[in-house]
């Protein structure tokens, strides 16, 4: 069994920093709020750099983002 450990331990030793999950979970209601306003330019500035940093951290909704912007280019 230790040896499972050490095996692990190598590993990650050499693959951590190239290691990484990604959960899916959804964004909460006033997230899609925000990338809503944020796609439509009425997110406030103060608020946008935050939001960035959130989008980095989760990379998976910017595809939310995207489809905000489709929405609106198909409306007008």
């Amino acid at each position: 069994m230790s040896n499972s450990f050490e095996i692990l331990s190598k590993f990650l030793e050499r693959f951590g920093d190239e290691v990484e999950g990604r959960s899916l979970e959804e964004p909460s209601a006033d997230m899609k709020l925000k990338l809503k306003r944020f796609a439509n330019g009425s997110l406030p500035e103060s608020e946008r750099n935050e939001l960035i940093t959130v989008l980095q951290a989760n990379p998976q909704w910017v595809s939310l983002l995207a489809q905000e912007a489709k929405a609106l280019r198909d409306q007008a």
